[in-house]
């Protein structure tokens, strides 16, 4: 069902503050120094394609469906909001500047799991629900804090969630230490005119559940556990990723580059390519890793580990091209990434 059409809204309100960007910021980072005449027509078509990508992916019939473990077992003011289906959460958040901005997600909560409630002195199940969410709006962080206000935070949200269900996920419950539960599974940009030049067919991609996470579920939410495959496949979310990829390879020149290895401790998988066409591509983004090193990420690590390679740079060396970020997962998170050529 079509979550835009079904929902009904509910206003959230939250005395904390809210002060952050938006998500569809123009990367700036292209660091490469090659001389104008080199560039030429290509330059322009990067342009094009990652400006026409980044419009595409705020209109409204964009879909990114996101897969969520969150702490609470589904249950707000004594309402069940699994029973709810899809519904939507509109409540404004602030920028940078202060000023609040229109923010709407919606969510279908699939499944909770109760730790047996406050008589049970022996209860020693976790109380988490899953989750699905569809935002509407590009606001920084807006899933993660559409969800704290519903009193359900993020699993591994270290901003908006909390520090002592955090502490005990990773300590007790299988979470690794940089992880935010938090899973971009479906990207659908359907064509229109913003697309034609670049996609002319759209795009439509799916990312299975990361292992991380499944084995979250399986070990820690036995009563979520056996359901979750029908629960988001009846949502058309892959628990799994499909066993090969049907994107046609196109041919590119590969520019000569020195690349510089990690340790053979931290040797970093390969990028996976979950589909390409000439003007875009979109990619398997693992947790713990940076879209793009900026002021704010790029922090020498004190204990003597290596920073992992930011996916920008993950892609520019697997295609051989330049590319550019149409959208941003943050470190903790997963899922696809869609950058342009």
């Amino acid at each position: 069902d079509d979550p835009t059409t079904t929902a009904t809204t509910t206003n959230i309100t939250n005395d904390d503050p809210l002060f952050e960007s938006t998500d569809h910021e123009k990367n700036n980072n292209n660091n490469e120094e090659e001389e104008e005449e080199e560039r030429g027509d290509n330059d322009k078509k990067e342009k094009g394609a990652t400006a026409a990508l980044i419009e595409a992916m705020s209109l409204s019939t964009a879909t990114k469906t996101y897969v969520a473990l969150v702490r609470g077992e589904g249950v707000l003011r004594g309402e069940n909001l699994t029973a709810r289906g899809w519904f939507a959460v509109d409540r404004p958040i602030k920028d940078e500047r202060g000023v609040e901005r229109n923010s709407t997600t919606y969510f279908n909560f699939l499944a909770g799991q109760d730790n047996g409630g406050l008589l049970n002195l022996n209860a020693t199940k976790a109380r988490a629900s899953l989750v699905l969410a569809r935002p509407q709006t590009g606001r920084w962080h807006q899933v993660r804090r559409h969800l704290n206000g519903l009193s359900h935070p993020i699993l591994g949200d270290t901003t908006h969630g909390s520090s002592q269900t955090n502490r005990e996920w990773k300590e007790t419950r299988n979470m690794p230490g940089e992880r935010t539960c938090l899973h971009l599974a479906h990207l659908f940009l359907p064509p229109n005119n913003t697309t034609q030049p670049f996609c002319p067919n759209g795009i439509n991609v799916q990312c299975g559940i990361p292992n991380d996470m499944i084995e979250m579920m399986r070990l820690e939410l036995p009563d979520i556990w056996p359901q979750a495959e029908r629960l988001l496949s009846e949502q058309g979310i892959s628990l799994t990723p499909p066993p090969t990829s049907t994107f046609q390879v196109l041919p590119v020149f590969r520019e000569k580059k020195s690349v510089k290895l990690l340790p053979a401790a931290v040797q970093e998988d390969e990028t996976r390519i979950l589909t390409q066409g000439e003007h875009f591509v979109v990619v398997e983004k693992p947790p713990s890793v940076v879209c793009h090193f900026s002021k704010w990420s790029n922090k020498q690590p004190t204990n003597g580990s290596v920073e992992p390679t930011a996916m920008l740079q993950r892609v520019r060396d697997a295609t051989g091209r330049s590319v550019n970020l149409v959208h941003r997962l943050d470190r903790g998170a997963s899922g696809c990434l869609l950058l342009a050529f």
